[in-house]
């Protein structure tokens, strides 16, 4: 019930689930480790191109056991403003995390980080929610991410025929439609 009132809540601030993302550039950008580059790749489909976005790569510090974060101000300029549009921000990862995590745990973290980005710009009621947060990262495209690894090496047109069919419902389900 929770999930589905945050789909809810979600679907009235954007409107239909965009499309998913094609993951091949990002893939390509994760196999030569730039992971930099990824990030760079993930602003434009969670529309935050006009933003300077820095990417730090930590060693210590941050939140206690918090594998990646992005500072923002408080309170946030809002969402496609001219003060939004000279923001200048950082996402902080954690050397260790970065060096040790597949693909797919990398795309869901770095899109977990931007959806904190778009959700604080907008004044959701649910930036701080994180369950919520990785669902506003699937409706705004990565939600092939969080499928399991396996699921994860489909090309969008294959999504039928490559998600297990329970997933597929619950998913269908969450952003009501067919996927």
């Amino acid at each position: 019930l929770e999930i589905r009132t945050w789909v809810k809540q979600l679907g009235a601030s954007f409107g239909a689930p965009r499309p998913l993302v094609d993951v091949g550039p990002l893939r390509e950008c994760y196999a030569r480790k730039a992971y930099t580059e990824m990030v760079g790749l993930m602003l434009k489909p969670m529309k935050l191109q006009d933003i300077s976005l820095r990417v730090g790569y930590v060693k210590s510090g941050g939140p206690a056991q918090a594998p990646a974060w992005v500072e923002t101000p408080r309170p946030m300029p809002a969402f496609g403003t001219p003060a939004f549009k000279q923001l200048k921000l950082t996402m902080y990862l954690r050397k260790t995390f970065v060096e040790e995590s597949s693909f797919q745990v990398l795309v869901m973290a770095k899109s977990h980080e931007l959806s904190h980005i778009v959700l604080n710009s907008i004044g959701h009621p649910l930036n701080l929610v994180e369950p919520a947060v990785d669902l506003t990262a699937m409706y705004l495209g990565f939600r092939q991410a969080f499928i399991t690894p396996n699921e994860f090496e489909f090309e969008e047109s294959d999504t039928t025929t490559r998600i297990r069919p329970e997933v597929l419902n619950k998913l269908e389900q969450m952003f009501g439609r067919k996927i």
